[in-house]
């Protein structure tokens, strides 16, 4: 039984209204039914009145019976969808972290590629043929050569400077332009970027380039390209 029952105060206006004695029976019947549920034989007008108790109480019992078991089957159902959630967000997160794993492998697979390919291309071009080295260095003896014999200074940053020009020109055209400065009395770097970056013009009775006055306005401006370039001004 419980330990606790819902009294009516119309059942204590009922009780008050019989004699003590009436009273003490029925009070007596009630606690006991309650409390072992045994009934008690009552006689007179209690009797009636215990037989409404008993009927409230049977009544009340089966209203707390129907409350606690909407209230388990509302409790099971929060935890059933909290168990579900938890299911659905827990592969929510499985599926992220497996997304996330094949961009990773894939983004790293396309790194791989990336830097072996561009591997592959520095070394690639890194080396040359000997015969093709071999050239080069030829050239670059030439222009030097001839560099030297017009009266340029042959410091490093004229060298360096001489031998950009012949990568940027190629031989042919920058030994024509030395001739031009050792004509013009000019043996220095700017004075050759003036005629690389000119139009020489070719006669047509001899076919030798026409000599030019590269003074004034272009040796402005290749003063500042020099200052730009290699920092030679």
């Amino acid at each position: 039984m419980k330990d606790w029952f819902k009294a009516r105060n119309i059942w204590g206006a009922a009780i008050l209204a019989l004699p003590d004695a009436e009273a003490g029976k029925l009070v007596k019947a009630l606690w006991t039914l309650t409390m072992t549920g045994e009934v008690l034989p009552i006689d007179g007008p209690g009797n009636g009145i215990f037989a409404l108790m008993r009927m409230t109480l049977e009544q009340d019992s089966i209203r707390e019976a129907e409350i606690s078991e909407k209230r388990s089957m509302a409790t099971a159902g929060i935890r059933r969808q909290k168990v579900s959630n938890d299911t659905r967000e827990h592969q929510m997160i499985s599926s992220d972290i497996k997304s996330y794993q094949m961009i990773s492998n894939d983004d790293n697979k396309n790194k791989n590629k990336k830097e072996n390919k561009n591997k592959n291309k520095e070394s690639e071009s890194e080396f040359i043929a000997d015969d093709a080295a071999a050239g080069i260095q030829k050239d670059h003896d030439r222009i030097l050569d001839a560099a030297q014999d017009a009266g340029f200074k042959g410091s490093n940053s004229e060298r360096a400077g001489l031998l950009n020009l012949y990568a940027e020109y190629g031989l042919e055209k920058v030994l024509a332009g030395i001739n031009e400065c050792m004509t013009h009395s000019a043996p220095n770097l700017a004075y050759l970027i003036a005629v690389l970056k000119g139009t020489p013009k070719i006669t047509k009775k001899t076919g030798n380039y026409e000599q030019r006055d590269y003074a004034g306005e272009q040796e402005q401006a290749v003063d500042r390209m020099m200052s730009d370039t290699w920092g030679v001004i």
